[in-house]
Order: structure tokens, then sequence, then C-alpha cells
């Protein structure tokens, strides 16, 4: 439940700890009060278009997209991904994709208990952080990125060690003569 425990945390520090500090960090930081400001400042001017119209927006979204390359889009700033995608896809979008996140982690924790190594170790790790930075940005393509990643590395380093394994450990305990280790036999 590491994601939840971060995702608290990430709260913590987006909202409260410059709210009761003050100004902790320098200007630009994620603690200084003006990355307060734009982070209340969004929450302020996006949800009420998303909570407040019509229950088909609520449920399904408004539309609303963070995007530079059209010229309408340009003036918008949304640093949460949890309400970029609640205004572009609503609540049922917003829990769909959170299930999805969190059931891709929980796989991802599991085979890297199964197959300990670097890569599925530190995609975990990765993973694990999906809710705290998505309080501080929209992050959706770079784990969309690490988990491709994830699924090409896993299943061969599985086959090559399993294979490996196999081929050794019938060599090893094998209880016939003809086929002995360094032996090759035509």
């Amino acid at each position: 439940y590491l994601p939840i425990v971060y995702g608290v945390l990430g709260v913590f520090i987006a909202f409260i700890i410059p709210y009761i500090f003050g100004s902790l960090g320098q200007s630009g930081s994620i603690l200084a009060k003006d990355s307060l400001f734009l982070r209340f400042a969004s929450w302020a001017y996006y949800g009420p278009q998303w909570f407040y119209s019509e229950i088909k927006h609520l449920l399904f979204g408004v539309g609303i997209i963070q995007n530079d390359k059209f010229l309408f889009l340009k003036g918008i700033v949304i640093d949460n991904m949890f309400l970029a995608i609640g205004l572009h896809i609503g609540i049922i979008g917003l829990f769909l994709w959170i299930k999805i996140m969190w059931e891709t982690w929980k796989y991802i924790f599991k085979q890297a208990n199964e197959h300990e190594g670097i890569v599925p170790i530190s995609v975990y790790g990765y993973w694990t952080t999906w809710i705290a930075s998505g309080i501080f940005n929209i992050t959706g393509s770079s784990y969309a990125e690490i988990l491709l990643l994830f699924i090409i590395t896993v299943p061969v380093s599985k086959l090559a060690t399993s294979n490996v394994y196999s081929f050794e450990k019938s060599i090893r305990f094998s209880s016939s003569a003809k086929y002995q280790p360094g032996v090759i036999h035509y």
C-alpha cells in the first residue's frame, strides 16, 4: 500500500506544508507560495467547471485537456493528474484510471517479488510513486513507458532464468550415467 502512503505524503507536501509554514522553498519549488497558489487556482477555476456543471459532465467529463499544440488550449495549466483526468473523462473515467493504475501496480509488485532483478525492482519502485507524482503534475505517459520497459524485459529474464535453471537441474540431478556434464553426445 505504498502508493497510498506516498499519495498522502504528496498531499501533505503539496497543500498543507506550504499553507502552514509559508514559503519554505524558493520561487518555483513545490514548497513555494506561488506553487501552492497555482495548485489552488487550478482547482478553484477548473473544479467548478467539472463538479458544478451538468451530471453528464460530472460523470463523463467536459473534455478539457492541457495541450499547447492548439491555440484555444494554450492558456490551460493543470498540474494535477487527478483533476486533469476528471476534467477530461469524468468521475467514471477517473475511477477506471485509478483501478487500472492500482491493478498494474499490484501486478508489477507480484512480478518484482517473483523475479528479483534490477529492472523489476526499479519499475516497482517507480510505479509506487504514481499517486504522489500525480498530485504535482500530469505524469501518465512516463508510467506507460516504464510499464512497456517492464513488459519487454521481465518475460525475457524469466524465460532465461527458468531455462538455465531447468537445464542445470536436469544435468546435475540426472540419474542416467550416459548424460554427464561436459560430455557431448551425438
